[in-house]
């Protein structure tokens, strides 16, 4: 029953995804803006309409490097376990939503 509780205690929850998101959002609209990688409005497109699929590891990393000191510990935990942590889907979909959030600020 131990072993089950520390699951439970250290499973992500849906805020936290939400957080990560937020914090992937700062992320990738630092690089947007400075123009580093290729996170224009057409390739943000792309990434949100499913035509193309964005590098989520080199977006991981980025957050990671950039805005490691606001990520939570049992967050930064999973995500540097990607893409063999069992929220890769969740972390994909938040990076696709702050894509999203980026290119239609008021939705």
């Amino acid at each position: 029953m131990e072993h089950l509780n520390n699951y439970v205690n250290e499973s992500l929850r849906k805020t936290d995804i939400d957080d990560f998101e937020k914090i992937a959002r700062w992320a990738i609209d630092y690089v947007y803006n400075e123009g580093i990688l290729p996170y224009n409005d057409e390739h943000l497109n792309d990434y949100v309409n499913g035509d193309k699929e964005p590098n989520y590891k080199e977006v991981i990393e980025i957050t990671i490097n950039e805005f490691k000191k606001f990520i939570p510990t049992n967050i930064l935990s999973e995500i540097k376990k990607y893409p063999k942590t069992s929220y890769k889907e969740d972390f994909e979909l938040a990076i696709l939503n702050a894509m999203d959030r980026i290119l239609h600020p008021n939705r």
